[in-house]
């Protein structure tokens, strides 16, 4: 894989068109900033179980990438840093009784290079239908700038 230049938290839009798979998903980036990142989704036919919930599969994708994008943010005015996830532990909690989903992930603790979080999403009714606690690994990046930040 290519790597990509880095973007900054403004550019919600091309944050996620550089995704293939939550662009494919049709997630959307809401807000990142400092408390945390919030993602959208409006479920359908492709993002269905066998029962005709939303797959869970697509919940856990949502909260890796509320809780991923929280952890990539270093300030307002400073690109978004590259993260992997460590671990993801999520818990099936409910049943989407609207399609409209809405995942918020945040920072809870951690240091410059491992960061955990917790996420949640919910439905257009809001009620809670997935959680999860994850932990990131910031990298350091190619300018030495990056490097001392994330070391």
């Amino acid at each position: 894989m290519t790597p990509r230049p880095r973007l900054h938290p403004r550019a919600l839009d091309g944050i996620i068109a550089s995704s293939g798979h939550l662009n494919a998903l049709g997630m959307r980036l809401i807000a990142l900033d400092a408390r945390g990142a919030t993602l959208a989704l409006a479920a359908g036919p492709a993002h269905s179980n066998a029962e005709g919930g939303v797959h869970g599969g697509v919940l856990a994708t949502l909260l890796d990438a509320a809780c991923g994008f929280a952890a990539r943010f270093d300030g307002a005015e400073r690109p978004i840093v590259t993260v992997l996830t460590l671990s993801l532990a999520v818990n099936f909690v409910g049943r989407a009784a609207d399609p409209r989903l809405t995942a918020r992930g945040r920072v809870v603790g951690g240091g410059r290079r491992i960061v955990f979080t917790s996420g949640e999403v919910v439905d257009g009714e809001g009620t809670v239908i997935a959680t999860a606690n994850g932990t990131f690994k910031r990298l350091a990046e190619a300018g030495p700038e990056d490097r001392s930040r994330t070391e």
